[in-house]
């Protein structure tokens, strides 16, 4: 009777000492399962912020483009309103005076 007492208790502290290792390897199969999914998310976010990198230089490369060509407008609208003034009012005005000042009527 002893003996099969100790043979049950060995069975079941081996079946414990069997479960114990079972779910340890079970938790250590998830833990594994979920760095992988946590290192595809980070090369994806990766790939993301490279993506979003590379557009702001395109935007940013777009922008001052965009500056040069309204500085230019600007500048050209500037040089075309002096030549319209000059044609209609001559230069002197606008060497010696202030634009707004009152023209004489022609």
């Amino acid at each position: 009777m002893k003996f099969t007492i100790c043979l049950i208790r060995a069975f079941a502290a081996g079946g414990a000492h069997a479960l114990g290792w079972r779910l340890v390897a079970e938790r250590e199969a998830r833990v594994q399962r979920e760095i992988a999914q946590l290192k595809r998310m980070k090369g994806r976010y990766q790939e993301l912020a490279t993506s979003l990198s590379d557009e702001l230089m395109n935007t940013n490369a777009r922008a001052d483009r965009l500056r040069h060509a309204l500085t230019d407008t600007v500048e050209n609208s500037q040089e075309v309103a002096e030549d319209i003034y000059n044609r209609l009012y001559g230069s002197d005005i606008l060497h010696n005076g202030d634009m707004n000042e009152e023209t004489p009527d022609n």
